[in-house]
């Protein structure tokens, strides 16, 4: 049974996949859909939002009390997606959307003498639209790129439970900017992986986001790289 499937495996990618090798789709209205997942890194400490933070525990019953937020790791996984037209056979307009659990951290809460803890989730939704410009060089199978581009990240922080006489959720918005570059690198006519590294700045915080898309490309191929 093992050796059927992977005879299976083997007879698709010689026939559907390896026939296409090296031949990448960029011509000019091609479309490029993507999903990605990754890591985010050097992210600000949950302290640096103490005031949505209190604005959220009024909400949730609690004022006049002294917090204490103890910060999570400064790591967290990241996942998204984008799509992309391209306008000439190197340049890319690019709209993407991606998503940060920022932060899973615990408040103390003191009130009077008595100290009680709870869980705090924060997460940061990433919306932005911009352009990625693929370097002119000879080969088609990497093809290295940069990329900028501007939008909104949104920042949804919530608790339940412990000390909090109700839970609260809020977000609010703030304006962004990303850099950076990667590679294409094509696997079959239309299929590829995206290996990419973006800085993110975000109000006063700057962090890293990096990650692989797995990206699908179709529609005019008749302009392709020598």
């Amino acid at each position: 049974m093992r050796a059927q499937k992977w005879t299976v495996v083997g007879l698709v990618w010689v026939m559907f996949v390896l026939p296409g090798f090296g031949q990448a789709p960029t011509g000019k209205g091609s479309v490029e859909v993507a999903g990605s997942g990754g890591i985010s890194s050097a992210l600000p400490p949950a302290s640096e939002f103490n005031d949505a933070v209190r604005t959220g525990l009024n909400l949730g019953g609690i004022a006049n009390s002294r917090i204490t937020i103890t910060d999570g790791t400064k790591t967290r996984l990241n996942a998204g997606g984008s799509v992309g037209v391209a306008v000439t056979r190197d340049l890319l307009v690019v709209g993407e959307m991606a998503q940060t659990r920022f932060f899973n951290s615990t408040i103390a809460i003191r009130t009077g003498t008595a100290t009680s803890e709870t869980k705090l989730d924060g997460r940061l939704l990433d919306m932005t639209g911009g352009i990625s410009y693929q370097l002119p060089l000879h080969s088609s199978v990497v093809v290295p790129f940069v990329t900028g581009s501007f939008g909104v990240s949104r920042l949804s922080v919530g608790a339940s439970g412990g000390a909090l006489p109700s839970d609260f959720s809020l977000s609010e918005n703030h304006l962004m900017t990303n850099w950076g570059g990667g590679a294409r690198i094509y696997v079959s006519r239309s299929f590829g992986i995206r290996p990419e590294v973006k800085v993110i700045r975000m109000s006063d915080e700057t962090y890293v986001r990096s990650g692989v898309a797995v990206f699908y490309q179709f529609g005019n191929s008749s302009e392709r790289r020598p």
